[in-house]
């Protein structure tokens, strides 16, 4: 009887040991799935991507700040939430860098609402652009200052370099609302307030074409213009509607987009003729964009 009970002893110790590996083995592959859960959850919390874009003209907020088309590239990286950006603007006509801005923003949902607070750099740079076309020479000798007058200044037409800070409010919806507080902290010390909707409509699988609106409110901003008073003023700005759509290409989203801007008032007229290149108040404009996340 005693090798009997030594043999079921033994069994019953080699099963219990064998149990407890298996729990302990499992556990351990538990941990090892949370630890890797874990790493991925990280891993995804850190995105960053990149955009080429060509557009017809350099447009915002209903001025064009360009001599023809431009290209617009864009790079930024994102960690929960926190997002650092890099936008350039490079006019194709005259062949030179005419804008860099930076900007930091920190996006969170909060009562159902999507925030995102931000501070921009507009980085415009000193440009050379084509001077008019002189007239025809003449053989008569120019006149000469008299002695006693002094030789005018010229003036100096530096860069309009400014800081803004912004807080913006979205909502999901049929027409996904978004509204955007703009306060220039420099060169406009004023306020600048855009609000826009955009309907999306399903085409095949993932890709979509969205018919877009924007009304921009000027409050005192200097930095988007002045009326013919040469004043900064309140008022409706501009108007801006668009269709884009947003189409996967592999692991790219090519973007096209046509868009009609006009003035919503006369002091926005007098103001967006005043800063945009080309003089005129209304602009018809589009263009293509390739982004890509990673």
């Amino acid at each position: 009887m005693r090798p009997t009970w030594r043999v079921i002893l033994s069994i019953a110790v080699i099963l219990a040991l064998t149990s407890v590996l298996a729990v302990a083995q499992e556990i351990a592959a538990v941990e090892e799935e949370e630890e890797e859960e874990v790493i991925e959850e990280e891993s995804s919390d850190l995105t960053a991507g990149g955009t080429a874009a060509f557009f017809s003209h350099y447009m915002w907020r209903g001025e064009s700040l360009s001599d023809g088309a431009v290209f617009e590239p864009d790079g930024w990286v994102s960690y929960k939430g926190l997002t650092v950006d890099v936008w350039g603007n490079y006019e194709m006509e005259n062949t030179q860098w005419t804008e860099i801005d930076f900007t930091a923003s920190y996006a969170f949902t909060a009562a159902n609402i999507n925030w995102e607070v931000g501070y921009v750099y507009y980085g415009v740079l000193d440009v050379q652009r084509e001077p008019e076309e002189p007239g025809e020479p003449s053989d008569e000798p120019a006149d000469e200052p008299p002695e006693d007058e002094e030789p005018e200044e010229e003036e100096d037409v530096g860069a309009l370099r400014s800081h803004e800070i912004f807080i913006s409010a979205g909502f999901e919806n049929i027409l996904n609302p978004t509204i955007t507080t703009y306060i220039d902290v420099e060169e406009g010390v004023g306020a600048f307030i855009e609000g826009s909707v955009g309907y999306d409509i399903p085409l095949y699988e993932e890709a979509s074409l969205t018919l877009g609106g924007t009304v921009g409110l000027n409050i005192k901003d200097g930095y988007v213009g002045v009326n013919d008073e040469g004043e900064e003023y309140t008022g409706f700005h501009h108007m801006e509607i668009s269709a884009s759509a947003s189409l996967p290409v592999w692991k790219l989203s090519v973007e096209p987009l046509i868009a009609y801007t006009f003035p919503l008032s006369d002091n926005a007229k007098q103001a967006i003729k005043g800063f945009s290149i080309d003089g005129h108040s209304s602009h018809f404009w589009g263009g293509v964009s390739v982004s890509i996340e990673f």
